[in-house]
């Protein structure tokens, strides 16, 4: 039975992957909003996304689909597409049937990351997310990635952003954080929490400003001592048990090589260990409004 009293599939923004994972001329399958897909890279550079499995016969373009110029060839009989869905050529065959025509969808590519966007009734965008600055500036790190996927609803990871005693029973904080900013603003929220957290054996205060822009996207801002961080959590529907969670986290780097070595392994063992005490409790909990 499904658990929720609401769409598993919210309409807005929503992270399939990371730029630096495809390639000119690669070809990935992508799963989310109860559908496969097939995400490839042109040799003009432009990401494209559509519908998996070709009109054809149902082959799975995201397995052995291979990309000819901006378009895709399908692997079984060769049928090729371009970015909006049409068929482009048929090897073997002169007239190209209407009915060869893939569903193509909405992305966009921006802060290293591939986006597809997501509307039940098939409109256009009501908002915009923004750049995040330090991803291109040499100053701070490359990502530190993080990914889980989780059986819960994304209203379950966003509103666990505002349930503030829950960070010191679950969470490596030493007190129940202070609350000292929370506004609404169209399809955003943003919340400022201090709380004391012990980072690299020191004992400070931790202040995290975290904004969502819809459900699927949040930058997050984090200033501890002795590291600074920049976080982009994006979490993505999948079907309607599950959703990809990924956390792409910058630092800023310090001229000293060692100590950005020891901070990055510092970072990937302290937050996959500390985030991962949420899933359980989201995987066997009932939602209660």
């Amino acid at each position: 039975m499904y658990r929720y009293p609401f769409t598993p599939y919210p309409n807005g923004w929503f992270r399939i992957a990371y730029s630096s994972d495809l390639k000119v001329g690669g070809v990935m399958p992508i799963e989310c909003f109860g559908r496969e897909h097939v995400l490839f890279r042109g040799e003009d550079g432009k990401a494209r996304l559509l519908d998996a499995h070709c009109p054809h016969l149902g082959a799975h373009l995201g397995h052995g689909g291979q990309v000819k110029g901006n378009d895709i060839a399908c692997p079984f009989h060769d049928w090729t597409f371009n970015g909006d869905g049409e068929c482009t050529d048929i090897p073997y065959c002169s007239k190209i049937p209407k009915r060869a025509v893939l569903p193509a969808h909405l992305i966009r590519e921006q802060n290293g990351l591939i986006f597809i966007h997501h509307d039940a009734e098939g409109r256009a965008p009501s908002f915009d997310f923004p750049e995040v600055p330090e991803v291109a500036d040499k100053t701070w790190s490359d990502f530190v990635r993080f990914h889980w996927r989780v059986r819960v609803h994304i209203q379950e990871v966003a509103e666990n952003a505002l349930d503030l005693p829950h960070f010191e029973k679950v969470h490596a904080y030493l007190n129940i954080p202070t609350l000292a900013q929370f506004d609404i603003e169209d399809h955003t929220f943003t919340i400022n929490v201090q709380a004391a957290r012990k980072v690299l054996g020191i004992v400070g205060t931790s202040e995290m400003t975290i904004k969502y822009h819809g459900m699927g996207i949040v930058h997050a801002t984090v200033k501890t001592k002795p590291i600074d961080l920049k976080v982009i959590l994006t979490t993505t529907p999948v079907d309607q048990e599950h959703v990809d969670i990924h956390i792409a986290v910058l630092f800023k780097k310090s001229r000293i090589p060692l100590r950005n070595f020891i901070v990055k392994q510092y970072l990937k063992k302290e937050i996959a260990h500390d985030f991962a005490h949420d899933i359980p409790l989201w995987e066997n909990k009932q939602y209660f409004e």
